[in-house]
This record gives structure tokens, C-alpha cells and sequence, in this order.
């Protein structure tokens, strides 16, 4: 094995050398630094000095881990693939020159040398991501699962050289790598670690990056079971009571909660932002913020960029990250910009929120305020019961929308910065997009800014036309009272101040919009009423622009408003009737 003491080569430093943005304007001569933007792959990173924060010691504390298989699950774009990637070419006993070259001036190679002389290059690897993985039919998505699988068995299409494999092995071997249909894909990991560890006398390190997109990906397209009955075996064969298994890792945005899904694997030990281990080895520390900014001459940034981009909560106080992906983002282009949600678009995560609890949408409303809120979560994300209020905040608070920190069965949650508040707000347009009535949805609120009522209920009727308002028997106000938050919502981010049920005059107004700044452009002031009994829907709709002016609704706005929209709306299944009114504000008592 080589020695780290050795003459090497190829020199590597932690990062790519750093220049501020300045002197690379005075000089041709200094070299930009590189960003690995769409760049995950450890080797590419060091060999063409990409500018990175070194993460080695994660390798370190992964192997360490009591835990036989390891779930680790972290936001998107927080750098797991990398970190998957760091640890396959560490332990690799395929090329074992890699574990010394890759890792030399790092913090793993200068802390703790003799861990990489005893490890580096010492196992065989099994490494897929399921990244990639996109479908809309399980057919299709099976066709992915077995070319990734086949992509494994190729990477130790060594195996087939010479006689270690017999006959019957040969055959199953090469009709993997073939990706013959007939082939037996849900065993095949598993399989591949008793042949490689037979040949190498060494047991196997497992890594799988992104497990959960298939099943993301098939619970938006409707072959949820297919795919938890594949996953379910390929997953527990390869992680469960493998004698042949050194060490494995899982890594992922959710736990999975689904019948047998993950629950055989009761060795697997699960880390996210809620546990101590692995806290620093994911997003960016303030103190390497700080001298990445100095670097590129932009240290004045830091506090737009801590506004923008910092936040994230985790077990260890005093402890919180940045986003990693966009803070890249933002070195490369020297502008804040909403690069990490420009990403992703979980349309399944705003799906389930429509049809959650009313009571969400006004927690919500008071965390894009910047307020905490206490909410009931559940760490594990079943699919069959998405809708309920635990497991929508949990799905919320793994898929990096919301930060904060556990106790017992609550989380004190709250949205971690500036760009995640943005995206949260307009979240729901995407909603209308997804159902063809993203036009009608933008004339629908602009009528409700302008005070235009005909407008209103001819883009509602169309609305109404594809959402269901049958569902309403418990408690209609709320269901419509979360439509119409759910409209203005993008209003949030769009200068516009939002509140439900705030103190508003005489008592609490369902719905109110103020400008801000104020100015030209009127408040809004909604009171909502579901019809009920033999009042018409016309009579029901003045009685509650009625309420309105009664309570003086309109009083307690910001300073300098200076007229106000008064909306009653009353709602009947899919039918609405409305009365509006514009009042200067300095006209009324």
C-alpha cells in the first residue's frame, strides 16, 4: 500500500487556489477560480482543483459509525452525491492509488494518517445512485433500476476474466450486464457482494445515493407498490444480515415509510439535520462563508448573503449551515439569486399541502413572517397518509423548506431564509399550472387587487371547474378559507403583506393584504362566508361586506394606506357571489 509520506506525482490543496474578484479584473495572468457547479464527482473535483470545502473526515466518522448500514438524509443539492463519490474512490480496492492521491493535504490525510494507510483502497465498492431515475410508468422506471443495476455489474466486469465465475454464475453475471429482461435484478446487488468478496477476500462497502427517488417519482405517477415491492427486496437483500456486507450507506432526502419499506432493515441507523453525527459534514460553516467571500473580494456581501442563504438549524446549538448549492451559485455569479429552488420543483410537496389542514396554511403564513411555530412532525414519510398535518410538516422540514429543532414529538419550526420564504410563496401558482388554469389563476388575483368583481366570478367559475369544493361538510368556511389564502399566498413575496385571522378594528379579519411600501396601491380586506339555510348567496355576500364595514376591518392598516378594497364572498359548492366596494380611507370614522 503506498505510503502518504511519498513523493507524489500530482499535488493537490484543500481548494483551488482563491483570488478576490478584484485582482483577477487587474491581472490576466491569475487564474478564475472553478466552481463545481453540476460538478458531484470527488475525482473531477480534485484532479481539476475545483474550488470545494473539504468534507474528508466525513469518510472518517462513516466508517466509525457503530451502525452496520447508515441512512443519511439531507435537503437536495446539500452535496450527498459528492460525499457518496468521496467515499467510493477512498475506499476502493480497485484503484488503490486514489485513496492516497485524492485525499493528500486534506484534513482526513492530516488528522488521521493512519486511518488512511489501514482503509484507503482497502475494500471493494458497490456504488449506484438511482439520481437519474425518472418515469411516469413503472414499466419505464424498471427499465432505469435495471440499467443502473447493469451499470454496477459492469463496473466489475472483471469478474468474468479467467475461471472465477463457474458456468451458472457466468451466465446470470453477463445477462445482468446485458440487461437481459429475464434476469433476476432484485437480488442482483446482494449477489454481486458474495462474488466480490469471494474474490477479494474482503468484505464489500455498499453506497447508494438518491434510494428515495424512485419512490418519489412513483408515488407522483401512480406505481407506488410496483416499486416499494422491487426496492423493498433489492434494498434489505443487499443491507440485511450480508455476511458479505463491510459497511453500508444509504443516502436520500426522505425516510420512507411504507408497510415493509425500510422496516426490515431495523440495523439501518438514520442521521438528518435532527442528529449530531454528521452535522458539519453537509452544508457550509459561517466561518468558511466568511473566508470564501474574502477570497472572491465580496466580504461586504456577508450579511445579504448569511439573509439569503444561511439558517439551517441543527442538534448541535450555535451550530447552522448554509445552503451549499447556492452559496456556489452565488460566488460563481456574484449575485443573490433563488438558485436552489430553481433546482427542484417538488410538485408532489404542493399537492399534498392543498389538500392539507387549513390550520397549515396559517402557520405557514405566520413562518414567511419570520415567526417560530411549534408543529407535530413525523420523522418518517408515508406516502399512503401524506394529507395529515405530521407528516406534511415533515416532509416540509426534510425537503429543506423549513428548519428548526426537535422536542419530543414537536418541532419548533421555521422557515430558514430569505430564498426558501420565496419559494415557499409561490409555491401554490404551481398548483394552477399543473391544472391548465394558471391564466384564469393570474386574472382571478389581479381581480382581487383591483377590486373587479365580474372578473372574479367568471376566472372562479373556471377554477372551480377543475378543483373539487364538494369535500366541504366538516367545516366549508375553512375550506374556502384556505383556497383563497392559498390564491394570494404569491402575493407574499410580491409586495404585498399577507395575514389571516389577525386583529383587525373590532374583531379578526379573515383576509387582508396590505402594500408594502404603502402608497397608490389599495389594501385588500376579505371576509369569506359559506351559505347555509335559505338565505341566497347574494344576500349571504352582502352580509359579510356587511361585517366588514361594521367591525371596521379597514382600521389598523400601515401607516400611509390610503384606500382599501372591501371583498364579501360568499361561497356554495362551486358557486360564489360577491360584493366590493373602494373606500379612501381617509374618508371613513
Amino acid at each position: 500500500m503506498l505510503s502518504l509520506c511519498a513523493p507524489w506525482r500530482v499535488r493537490f490543496a484543500t481548494c483551488a487556489p482563491s483570488f478576490s474578484s478584484r485582482r483577477r479584473a487587474s491581472s490576466s495572468s491569475v487564474p478564475a477560480l472553478k466552481y463545481p457547479i453540476g460538478v458531484s464527482d470527488y475525482k473531477e473535483i480534485r484532479e481539476e482543483q475545483y474550488f470545494h470545502w473539504d468534507r474528508s473526515l466525513f469518510v472518517k466518522e462513516f466508517y466509525e459509525d457503530a451502525g452496520k448500514a447508515l441512512l443519511i438524509l439531507r435537503p437536495r443539492r446539500w452535496a450527498k452525491t459528492t460525499n457518496v463519490s468521496m467515499a467510493k474512490y477512498f475506499f476502493d480496492i480497485t484503484q488503490p492509488q486514489l485513496a492516497h492521491e485524492l485525499f493528500q493535504n486534506t484534513k482526513l490525510s492530516l488528522e488521521d494518517p493512519s486511518f488512511c494507510e489501514q482503509y484507503g483502497g482497502a475494500f471493494p465498492v458497490i456504488s449506484v445512485s438511482f439520481g437519474e431515475c425518472r418515469a411516469n410508468t413503472w414499466e419505464k422506471m424498471e427499465q432505469w433500476l435495471c440499467k443502473l443495476i447493469s451499470r454496477v455489474y459492469n463496473d466489475h466486469k472483471y469478474l468474468e476474466e479467467g475461471e472465477f465465475l463457474d458456468y451458472a454464475e457466468r451466465k446470470e453475471f453477463r445477462a445482468i450486464r446485458e440487461r437481459d429482461p429475464a434476469a433476476f435484478y432484485e437480488s442482483a446487488l446482494h449477489d454481486l457482494t458474495a462474488l466480490l468478496h469471494r474474490y477479494h477476500k474482503k468484505r464489500v462497502v455498499v453506497l447508494i445515493d438518491e434510494y428515495d427517488k424512485p419512490v418519489n417519482e412513483a408515488y407522483r405517477h401512480g406505481y407506488f407498490d410496483d416499486a416499494i415491492s422491487f426496492l423493498t427486496s433489492a434494498y434489505t437483500s443487499v443491507l440485511k444480515d450480508n455476511v458479505h456486507l463491510e459497511k453500508g450507506l444509504l443516502t436520500g432526502v426522505l425516510r420512507v415509510a411504507k408497510a415493509d419499506y425500510l422496516s426490515d432493515l431495523n440495523n439501518l441507523e438514520v442521521y438528518s439535520l435532527l442528529d449530531t453525527s454528521f452535522a458539519d459534514k453537509y452544508g457550509v460553516l459561517e466561518e468558511e462563508v466568511v473566508s470564501a467571500l474574502e477570497q472572491e473580494g465580496m466580504g461586504d456581501q456577508l450579511q445579504a448573503v448569511r439573509s439569503y442563504y444561511d439558517g439551517y438549524d441543527t442538534a448541535i446549538p450555535d451550530l447552522r449551515l448554509y445552503n451549499p448549492w447556492s452559496l456556489l451559485n452565488f460566488l460563481k455569479h456574484q449575485r443573490l439569486a433563488p438558485y436552489w429552488t430553481e433546482t427542484g420543483r417538488y410538485d408532489f410537496i404542493a399537492e399534498a399541502m392543498w389538500a392539507g389542514p387549513m390550520e397549515m396554511r396559517e402557520k405557514l403564513l405566520a413562518m414567511l413572517d419570520g415567526k417560530s411555530c411549534e408543529v407535530p412532525f413525523e420523522t418518517d414519510t408515508d406516502f399512503s397518509t401524506l394529507r395529515s398535518e405530521e407528516a406534511l410538516w415533515g416532509l416540509l422540514y426534510f425537503s429543506g423548506y423549513l428548519t428548526g429543532t426537535k422536542s419530543n414529538s414537536l418541532l419548533r419550526a421555521r422557515v430558514p431564509n430569505e430564498e426558501v420564504t420565496r419559494e415557499l410563496s409561490v409555491m401554490w401558482k404551481r398548483i394552477f399550472k399543473s391544472k391548465n388554469v394558471s391564466e384564469e389563476y393570474s386574472f382571478l388575483v389581479s381581480a382581487i387587487l383591483t377590486g373587479n368583481s365580474s372578473a372574479f366570478a367568471t376566472n372562479f367559475k373556471h377554477i372551480a371547474e377543475v378543483f373539487s369544493f364538494h369535500d366541504t361538510a366538516r367545516s366549508p368556511e375553512a375550506f374556502y378559507h384556505g383556497f383563497m389564502l392559498s390564491l394570494l399566498f404569491p402575493q407574499h413575496s410580491s409586495g404585498y403583506q399577507l395575514s389571516s385571522n389577525r386583529e383587525h378594528g373590532l374583531g379578526r379579519a379573515d383576509i387582508v393584504l396590505q402594500p408594502v411600501p404603502p402608497g397608490e396601491k389599495p389594501a385588500v380586506i376579505i371576509e369569506l362566508k359559506a351559505k347555509s339555510g335559505e338565505s341566497s348567496l347574494e344576500r349571504v355576500a352582502a352580509e359579510a361586506h356587511q361585517q366588514i364595514m361594521e367591525k371596521h376591518y379597514y382600521r389598523n392598516l400601515l401607516p400611509g394606506t390610503t384606500r382599501a378594497i372591501l371583498w364579501g364572498i360568499a361561497f356554495s359548492g362551486n358557486e360564489v357571489s360577491v360584493k366590493s366596494t373602494s373606500i379612501p380611507l381617509g374618508v371613513v370614522g
